[in-house]
């Protein structure tokens, strides 16, 4: 091995405000709740996010200096709740024997051969952060956020102080109007929102609901109505969903193992439009050079093994991902012991 080989990792290119960009920067993998843009980010310089309930509506409040104006008194009920991001972080490594046959050749240098392996690393560590955030994600929109472990985290019902609504859908009985129970969804969500208006209903569906929403009798009837062809309709469903009167179901395939984001006999109907409803709050790292800036989704830092043996790195994510109204997200069982 050159004896500088491990000399690249000193350079601008490795410290953790370049690694960050790079992480930041790399191809995201695919997420559908992060593909469809559902929860909006946003950086925060703290580790808390304080939540203000008042009367069943959500807001944040600013956090002051003491001794600064306090935020005005609204009418109404009011509570307090501080929620504390998560802190998902993971290393990796790059030894200096996996390098040791690195050498310029043409027009490829040392450091670009180096920061390959990097990346490819980093990728790594980013697809994990990535579908650790859609479970996260996923969670807060079900109202029940887990660990990977399958703990709670939070319950967003029990934190904010509401219950959540559930609609029978009986879709093993043949004689059930799917349109009529869609305007059941509605009327459930619409009763959670109040005043807030949406633009749309949303609904996520596990396989065996799926299934069995999308060969019920009174749909096949509903698209055979509107002119959609056979062809049109069983690869509508298997391929993109289908949109039902006021309710566009979805087959959501996010799964970990064995570990399914939607149980199979669920769905969840949640609305879309919804003005700050769905949020991640980013926190910052756990480093000096990061600690009290706003959270950004990614950060990756490196440092040397003893004996310069190699280099390990380390990325992390702190996420909280917040459905500030969870009434909102209508529970959906195939039928009424689901």
């Amino acid at each position: 091995m050159a004896p500088n080989m491990l000399d690249v990792f000193r350079g601008g290119g490795f410290d953790v405000i370049s690694l960050s960009e790079a992480m930041n920067n790399l191809p995201l993998m695919p997420t559908r709740l992060t593909a469809m843009g559902l929860f909006a980010d946003e950086g925060i310089d703290t580790t808390i996010v304080a939540i203000e309930v008042l009367d069943g509506a959500l807001k944040l409040i600013k956090n002051t200096p003491r001794g600064a104006p306090a935020t005005p008194v609204t009418e109404g009920k009011r509570t307090l709740t501080d929620l504390r991001i998560t802190h998902l972080v993971q290393n990796g490594s790059v030894l200096a024997d996996e390098v040791q046959g690195i050498r310029a050749f043409g027009s490829t240098t040392e450091k670009d051969q180096v920061q390959a392996k990097v990346d490819r690393e980093l990728l790594q560590m980013r697809n994990n952060i990535a579908v650790t955030v859609e479970h996260l994600k996923m969670g807060a929109l079900k109202g029940l956020i887990l660990d990977a472990d399958g703990s709670t985290i939070y319950n967003l019902y029990t934190v904010f102080g509401v219950a959540q609504q559930t609609v029978d859908m009986e879709l093993s009985t043949a004689a059930t109007d799917v349109l009529l129970k869609s305007i059941d969804i509605a009327a459930a969500i619409e009763d959670a929102l109040g005043s807030y208006m949406y633009t749309g209903i949303h609904a996520f569906c596990g396989l065996d609901f799926f299934k069995a929403i999308t060969s019920h009798k009174s749909v096949r009837q509903f698209m055979l109505n509107t002119g959609q062809s056979q062809s049109v309709i069983e690869n509508g469903f298997r391929f993109n969903g289908v949109l039902l009167g006021n309710v566009m179901w979805e087959l959501y395939r996010g799964k970990v193992g064995s570990t399914n984001f939607v149980e199979s006999d669920e769905a969840y109907a949640f609305p879309l439009g919804v003005p700050d409803m769905f949020k991640t709050y980013y926190g910052p790292a756990d480093y000096v050079e990061t600690v009290n800036t706003p959270g950004i989704p990614y950060y990756a830092k490196q440092e040397m093994m003893p004996f310069e043996k190699g280099v390990q790195f380390e990325s992390q994510s702190n996420p909280l991902p917040i459905n500030k109204r969870p009434r909102a997200v209508i529970k959906l069982g195939l039928d009424s012991a689901s």
